[in-house]
C-alpha cells in the first residue's frame, strides 16, 4: 500500500515503484479493451472513458456529458471546465489489488465537487468548489508513473501538483491554474502518463 502519512508528499511519490499498488495490464488491454462509461465514477474493476483536459486550468476533469457546461464541475480558472472535443483519457479503477504492477500507483480519487482527479495518498487538498476535495464516492484510480510502456496510446506530460494534490498537464508549457492559488506546483518525481484516446 501507498504511504498516507501526512509528511512531505516528495517522499510518498519517491517511494519504490514496488510500494505501489498498481494494475497489472498488458498494453493491448488497455488501450483497445471493453471500456464503460459511467454516469459517476465509482465502479469496480473498469477502463473508464470520459475524462477530459481542460485548457483553462491544465487539470484532467470527469464528464459523462462533456457538451452539457452543467456536467463538467468546477473549474479552478472560474465556471465549468472547457471541453475541447475528441475522445479524451481513460482511467482505471478498482482493480483486484492481485495484479498489481510496480508503475501505476494507486490512491486517487474523483472529487465529486469540481470533477477533478486528485490524490489521498497525502493531505487532501484545495478543491475550486470550496474547502477541500471530496473523497467520497469515488473509485480507487490508478495513474501509470514514469515513461509509458507504449509509444503509442499514453500521454507523457502529466504532472502531480504539490499545493491542490492534483493532476495537471505541464506539456503545454505553462503551469495553468491551481485551486490553491496561482499555477500549478510540480514536485519531484511526480511525472505520469494517461491513456488517451486519440492517440
Amino acid at each position: 500500500m501507498i504511504s498516507t502519512t501526512p509528511d512531505a508528499v516528495t517522499r510518498v511519490l519517491a517511494e519504490p515503484r514496488s510500494r505501489r499498488a498498481a494494475v497489472r495490464l498488458l498494453a493491448g488491454a488497455v488501450l483497445g479493451g471493453a471500456l464503460a462509461v459511467r454516469a459517476m465514477p465509482a465502479a469496480a474493476g473498469v477502463n473508464q472513458t470520459g475524462w477530459y483536459f481542460c485548457s483553462k486550468c491544465n487539470g484532467v476533469y470527469f464528464s459523462a456529458a462533456p457538451n452539457d457546461v452543467n456536467e463538467r464541475g468546477r473549474c479552478p480558472a472560474g465556471g465549468a471546465h472547457k471541453y475541447l472535443g475528441g475522445g479524451g483519457y481513460i482511467m482505471l479503477a478498482d482493480y483486484d489489488p492481485g495484479f498489481l504492477h510496480p508503475s501505476y500507483q494507486d490512491g486517487w480519487c474523483f472529487c465529486v465537487k469540481c470533477h477533478g482527479l486528485h490524490y489521498t495518498g497525502a493531505p487532501i487538498g484545495a478543491c475550486p468548489a470550496g474547502g477541500k476535495h471530496a473523497t467520497a464516492p469515488s473509485g480507487n484510480y490508478v495513474v501509470w508513473v514514469g515513461e509509458p510502456f507504449a509509444d503509442v496510446g499514453q500521454q507523457r506530460g502529466w504532472r502531480y501538483c504539490g499545493k491542490c494534490r492534483g493532476l495537471w498537464y505541464a506539456g503545454n508549457g505553462t503551469r495553468g491554474v491551481c485551486p490553491a492559488g496561482g499555477g500549478h506546483q510540480p514536485v519531484a518525481g511526480g511525472n505520469y502518463c494517461l491513456n488517451n484516446r486519440n492517440a
